[in-house]
Order: C-alpha cells, then structure tokens, then sequence
C-alpha cells in the first residue's frame, strides 16, 4: 500500500518550477517522473565508518526541503529513500504533503559471503518496514527478495554495479536478475558509465540466457518474465544538490499497455506509477554521477557538520571566514560582527599572537574576491533567496572549475611571500608558508577521494559490458580504439625525448589514433589538438639550467580531464611532477 496525501490545500502546495524536468519526453509526449533514489536527515548514519567515530551522518536533508527541490526539477511524485528507515517520507506524509511515495533503501547481504547490496522499496508501512527486521530479512538477500514477492512491493536494486565492500562479482549480479524485478540502471551519485553497461547487461537477458542462469544456479526466479525488468533511475542525493535530475519516468503510452488511467497524460497515483515500473514499462533519464558531484556531495555534508559541531568554538576571524565559505554549501552561519571581530584583531596584537596561516588568510580575501568576479553565476547562488534551487555546490562543473582557479590565485599570491622567507631563512616564516600551503592542498582532498572512487570499479563494467554485448555491435572496449594518455615534463623544449613526442603525436593524428599528450609547461608548445597543455601552479626555472623549468602542475585539473576521457593506457614519459601526476 502506497502512503501518500492530498489535504494540503492547493495554494499551499510547492508548484513545479520550469527548471530540470519540464513534464515531456523528447518526442513531445507527457511523462511522469520521480526521482527514485534521494535521502534526507533520516539517513543519519555515517557515510563511512571512519566518520562514526566523529558523529557525522550521511545527509542533513531536511525532508521537507527535498521535496520542494523535486517539484522545483519537475517531478511529478515524490519519494525519500533513507537508508533502512522511512522516518524521512513518513514525516512528510503524516504532515499533509500530497503525493508522497513512502520509500526505503534496505541493506542486504547474500549469506554466502556477506556481500552488501542496497534494494529500493516503495509503498512501505510502518508495519512493513518492522518486519524487515523482525524477520532479519537484511541478513538473507533470498529470504527478503521472497519476501517482496509475497508483499508484492515495488522496489529496485540500487546501483547495481557499486562494490560497496569489494565482494560483488558477475555470479552475484545473475542471482539478482533470478531475486528482483526492476534495476536502478541511472544514479546520479555513481559514474555515468555504469548506465551503458547495466543495460547492455540487462538487454542480454534473453529467456534463453536466464534458463542457463537457472540451470547454472540451481535457483528459481522469484518473478513473472523475470528477463523484461523494470528500469528505475535517481538522483541518490544526500545534499540538496541534485533532487531531481535523475529520475523514473513513465509515459501516457505505458499507462495505457498497463490499464492505468491518466490526466491530461500524467499518473496521478503513486500505486499506478509503481505499478507501470513493476510492468517493464518506465525508463530512466537525467544525468549521471561524476567525480566533481561526488565531491560536492561531501563537501556539502562536511560544511554542515562543520557548521554545527565546531564553528561554534571557532575565533571571530575564523567565524568571519568560514560563513563565507560556508554559503557554497547553503548553510547560512551567523558572522561576527566587525566591532568584535576588530576587538579580537587589536587583542591579538597586544598580546603578540602570530597567526600560523597568515599567509594563506592574507592572500585569501582578494584571491577569493577576484577569482569570484568571474564567475557570476556562482555569486547569485550564495543568496540564500537562491539555495532551493541549490545551493553554489549544485554548479557542478561551474564549482570544479571555480575552486581549481581560486587553488592556483593562492598558489601564486603566496608565492612571493614564501621565496622571501626562504631567502631570508625566516623559519617562522617558512613554517606558515609550509602550514598555509599543506591547509590549501588538503581542501581538494574532496576531488582526489572522488575521482578515484568514481572509477573504482571500472574494470569490473568494462568486463561485463564486453561480456554482454553482442559481438560486432561496438559497444565492447575491445572494440573501440585504444585510448592512450602520455603525460611528460618535457615538451616545449629542445631535447630528443621531446622530438620523440612531438613526432608520436604527429603520426597520431595522421593516422587517427586516440593518443592525448599532457604536459604543464610555460614553453610553448605545438599546437596540435592532442596536446593538452596545463597552466603550472608555479614554475621557476631550475637553477643552474635556465632552458629548464622546474614547475607544480595542477594536480586536481590534470586528473579531472584523465577523468573526462577515461584512457585505457597511461604512459608516464618523464619522472617529474607531471609525470607523477600521471
């Protein structure tokens, strides 16, 4: 049974926005759509066990704040799906909010080796979700699969191709065609590339391929025509980032082959909608996961801890600076004012206090206020008027790019100061410089996590999308151009392993090979469009050999664009700082 509302009186209700969904497929025909997958503070585990140590949930969502982002993205109906529990959609419908579709994200084991799953599940009661545990469902993925069945609930398995605790294999993924009938082939927290390969896979699933699952398993499906499942698509968000740019969606066509009727094209019931995705007939849409959503998604939950944990303790200075930088991630924090923030400046004065990251909170202000000239956009969205359309963080590509600018402003604006204190041999001054530099790198920590997170399990997609495709069909990465990326210290000067890359790079091109060249360099360098040359953070030429430069590439940028054209081959040409990049 479906729990939903409809009391709320109509000019009380949230209207959808224009922006993200308009309501219509490409075709121009209505759909219907909910983002499937989202969580809000009822999800108030860690994301990591790591972070239970320090009390820090996975999401500060408040629910009613997740809906209204959805109905603003045009979604039509409305879940929250909080990991093993149904406090965050059950307070929704216990306050009037229409169109509400109770949901849950259960975690599951299969009891061989205890590899974890997570199963979407809608139309839960309270009754319902305290069976799960009851019966110990989340201990036997064949007990509670056999369980939805006989409940005859809608659900999905979640991410499918996520390795959440490095046991998940092929033989693992063909159980769950035989224990469930829908798939989530589009989340909007896990990498793009799982879509392709999900439904490759699941497009494999011929009745003749499922019987040789059965045979080879020795287990039973547990659904009818068990091979045409049910697609489910969602944005997986746990910081007000990206509700509703991932969804399920059905059309008026797929309401008609399931007997469902419709107004003016839309399902209005949230048991019809579930019932059409549990007919094979819905499809994903909207955008995937990438490293930068990743990272902002962190960064959103961190600023919100930090904001509720320990700015509180923090000196007027640190106060000033951290509510600034905290409007990124939509937190509104109090901000002392400038008489005591002036008192606590003359105090410190007086007593000699010396600030270990001065330099870094010097050159902060006007790095911060140049960089952030560029991108206006950015600055309307740290209005909080602006943040339930998102927040400055839900700029995903906008945001990357704003913070590798705003790295580089304080590389360079501290620079000076650090060759002073080194000439100088100015110890304390070499220390701050040191600490100021060590806090600067630690806050793209956030993208380093991401992007190899993003891409840990690409080798397991790759093989299944090889594994599943139909020979000929170019969907197999053998199947496909190599794609190489060489990265090197030595381009835009004369040398003969130069010479060597620029010819490779030359006969490349010619021949319509996928070879990226990537260098950091302020030599100039030919202009062909395989070679990608990065802005050094700092170069200086190398003493003693001025046609030489000794340079710090831009880590994060460097890795961001590998990330983009996901190579099958590194070729680290040189031992410097590029090619450690590499």
């Amino acid at each position: 049974m479906v729990q939903m509302a409809e009391r709320m009186p109509p000019e009380d209700r949230p209207r959808a926005h224009a922006e993200g969904a308009a309501g219509a497929s490409g075709d121009g025909a209505a759909v219907t759509r909910m983002d499937a997958h989202c969580h809000s503070s009822a999800s108030s585990g860690p994301a990591v066990r790591a972070l239970g140590l320090i009390g820090c949930p996975e999401c500060y969502s408040p629910p009613e704040a997740v809906y209204e982002q959805a109905l603003r993205r045009g979604m039509d109906l409305v879940t929250i799906t909080d990991h093993d529990t149904i406090d965050g959609a059950l307070s929704l419908v216990e306050r009037g909010f229409p169109r509400v579709v109770i949901g849950e994200e259960v975690t599951v084991r299969f009891p061989e080796d205890r590899c974890k799953l997570h199963v979407l599940v809608w139309g839960l009661t309270p009754g319902l979700h305290e069976e799960i545990g009851a019966l110990r469902l989340r201990d036997d993925v064949y007990a509670f699969a056999g369980w939805l069945r006989d409940r005859t609930l809608a659900h999905s398995l979640a991410h499918p191709l996520y390795v959440q605790n490095h046991k998940l294999t092929r033989w693992h993924l063909d159980r769950c065609v035989l224990l469930f009938k829908a798939f989530e082939t589009l989340n909007g927290a896990h990498a793009g590339t799982h879509k392709g390969a999900l439904e490759t896979y699941l497009g494999s699933m011929t009745p003749g391929k499922v019987h040789r699952i059965i045979r080879e398993h020795g287990l039973e499906p547990l659904w009818p025509r068990i091979w045409e499942k049910g697609i489910t698509g969602g944005s997986d968000d746990h910081g007000l980032l990206n509700v509703g740019r991932a969804w399920t969606q059905v059309t008026a066509a797929d309401a008609a082959a399931c007997h469902v009727e419709t107004v003016h094209g839309k399902v209005t019931d949230p048991r019809d909608f579930l019932k059409i995705v549990m007919n094979a007939r819905s499809a994903s849409g909207g955008s995937g996961g990438h490293s930068a959503l990743l990272a902002h998604q962190l960064t959103t939950v961190g600023a919100r801890y930090y904001a509720e944990r320990m700015l509180p303790k923090a000196s007027p200075t640190g106060k000033c600076v951290a509510s600034k930088m905290l409007r990124f991630a939509g937190v509104d924090a109090p901000r002392p004012s400038k008489a005591r923030l002036a008192l606590h400046l003359i105090k410190g004065k007086l007593r000699g206090r010396r600030r270990r990251l001065g330099p870094l909170l010097a050159s902060l202000r006007p790095a911060f206020a140049e960089v952030l000239a560029k991108y206006p956009d950015l600055r309307g969205q740290l209005d909080p008027a602006a943040w339930s359309a998102g927040s400055a963080l839900s700029s995903h590509d906008r945001m990357a790019d704003f913070a590798n600018d705003l790295h580089a402003a304080l590389h360079a604006a501290m620079a000076s100061g650090a060759v002073r204190a080194l000439r100088a041999k100015d110890r304390k001054g070499i220390v701050d410089h040191l600490l100021s530099y060590l806090v600067l790198e630690l806050s793209q920590l956030p993208y380093l996590f991401s992007l190899f997170h993003q891409n840990k399990e690409r080798t397991f997609v790759e093989h299944l999308e090889h594994e599943s495709a139909e020979p000929g069909s170019g969907v197999s990465v053998l199947e496909r151009p190599m794609r190489v990326m060489l990265f090197t210290d030595t381009l835009g000067d004369v040398n003969g392993v130069s010479r060597f890359i620029r010819n490779a790079g030359e006969q490349a091109q010619a021949t319509g090979r996928d070879l990226s060249i990537v260098t950091s360099t302020n030599f100039e360098v030919p202009g062909q469009p395989n070679i990608h040359n990065f802005a050094p953070v700092f170069a200086t030429a190398m003493p003693k050999y001025e046609n030489l430069e000794l340079v710090l590439p831009p880590l994060v940028k460097m890795l961001r664009f590998a990330d983009a054209r996901q190579p099958d081959v590194i070729h680290v040409s040189t031992p410097g700082p590029v090619g450690l990049v590499g």
